[in-house]
């Protein structure tokens, strides 16, 4: 007996599915799993989703004209959530992309003098990221907190954008669902970026990478 993996049963179909793409946390379905169910129920149906996660299903229910509710005791996700179901105005997408722009160009500078946030307390976190890109991720991350007001919607988006970042300058691998690091690439992906005298072509690989969904319903 064949088993065949089907790709659109799984995250891997989310990816270019607007907001339902944005972050990547496995163990995680796909968006058409959810959409199938609640098709089949009757228009004045309400959805309650007591273990929301990222809160697919209420974006789900939304995107079809359903009210839904939805419940997480993580704080992570109920943040993550809250920022998918929001709603964005085209004055903010814009604000986002500019300071997204502005940070990047000031990053990309090997002069300057940009303060860190503190190291976060994780165990072995060299196992995690290469000293250069953690250096860069803190440098990012004060850089968000300090150009965009706090809570705002411009600091939310910009905030997605840091946790994608993360993602993609980490050395978790994320090709099966036990927990594995990948081998240590001696050129790092932001040693590449910040040698590549086009800042234009290296947004690809950092933060304004991550806005083009952003304006996206989902």
């Amino acid at each position: 007996m064949t088993i065949t993996r089907r790709a659109d049963l799984t995250h891997q179909h989310n990816t270019t599915n607007g907001r339902h793409g944005w972050l990547r946390l496995t163990p995680a379905y796909s968006v058409k799993v959810v959409d199938d169910i609640i098709r089949s129920w009757p228009e004045d149906c309400k959805v309650l989703d007591p273990f929301s996660g990222t809160a697919t299903t209420s974006l789900c229910s939304s995107s079809l004209g359903y009210q839904s509710a939805a419940i997480d005791i993580n704080p992570f996700l109920i943040w993550f959530g809250q920022a998918k179901l929001a709603e964005y105005g085209e004055a903010e997408l814009k604000s986002v992309r500019e300071l997204g722009y502005q940070i990047v160009r000031l990053l990309s500078s090997y002069d300057a003098n940009i303060n860190m946030c503190p190291t976060p307390l994780l165990h072995n976190i060299a196992r995690w990221w290469h000293p250069d890109e953690l250096k860069f991720l803190r440098k990012l991350k004060y850089c968000i907190d300090t150009f965009a007001p706090e809570r705002s919607q411009c600091w939310t988006l910009l905030m997605v954008a840091f946790c994608r970042t993360m993602i993609r300058t980490s050395n978790a691998a994320f090709d099966h669902q036990s927990m594995s690091f990948k081998e240590k690439n001696p050129h790092s992906l932001i040693q590449l970026m910040m040698q590549d005298t086009n800042i234009d072509s290296t947004l690809g690989v950092c933060l304004v990478s991550c806005f083009t969904p952003l304006g996206s319903p989902g």
